[in-house]
């Protein structure tokens, strides 16, 4: 894993290859690894960011709105904020969450299909010989969104692995907080098209999912369920 499909290139570390995973945790464990280098990677750069436009910018007029820059006759970034956050902001959440749940199912609960054969299937957007099948058979798999408890629990897994990971940064990069913030905007439209296929069924330059809703069409279950499964993420640690 850590290989770019779109690039074509070794975009993050080396977790593993798809043939050696012999459980769903094995690839768990590859996929936070991903998750983790890139979040760590971020903070330290909206530290970066910070410290470099604390040193060349003032921000005057910022500044003087704050009351701590006035107290301590210091810019907004150049320690005149008593507390400075960060925030990162992710997409893809909700697609993630469904494509590990398809992976679970179809792959390791009814052995339907190998992980090499999904990655393969994904590589070439789902075509080629068997690949609509296999593409349907994902598709098919329980999506968050219908307050279906085994899709409900992996986007809640998703979404708090995501959260405490990005809490975790603020001490180690120097700032106070660092939160997730799961946006709704265009983003999600334009980050899909130069997304590769995603094994929740999603074909290659399609958008991704709307902030913490489900993916386009994956309700199916009347708006109750819909509202049953957004409220299971939990709010508070984003």
């Amino acid at each position: 894993l850590g290989w770019d499909p779109v690039a074509r290139r070794q975009a993050g570390p080396r977790t593993g290859d798809a043939a050696e995973f012999a459980g769903f945790e094995d690839l768990w464990r590859a996929y936070a690894g991903q998750l983790e280098h890139f979040v760590a990677a971020l903070a330290e750069q909206e530290k970066i960011e910070y410290d470099v436009a604390g040193r060349e910018a003032p921000f005057l007029l910022l500044s003087a709105l704050h009351d701590d820059c006035i107290a301590r006759a210091k810019p907004i970034l150049a320690g005149g904020l008593r507390h400075l956050g960060g925030t990162i902001e992710t997409y893809g959440n909700t697609n993630t969450a469904d494509a590990l749940l398809a992976i679970e199912q179809v792959v390791f609960r009814d052995r339907a299909a190998t992980l090499s054969q999904v990655v393969a299937a994904l590589d070439a957007n789902f075509a080629g010989p068997g690949g609509e099948a296999l593409r349907r058979r994902l598709l098919a798999v329980s999506k968050y969104g219908n307050d279906d408890d085994d899709a409900d629990a992996m986007a809640r897994r998703v979404h708090g692995h995501v959260c405490t990971n990005a809490r975790s940064q603020a001490a180690r990069v120097g700032l106070d907080s660092y939160l997730v913030v799961v946006i709704n905007n265009h983003a999600n439209t334009i980050l899909g098209r130069t997304t590769a296929a995603s094994a929740d069924g999603r074909p290659s330059g399609q958008r991704l999912a709307n902030g913490n809703n489900p993916s386009p069409g994956a309700d199916r279950s009347g708006v109750t369920a819909f509202l049953n499964s957004l409220v299971k993420l939990d709010p508070t640690i984003n």
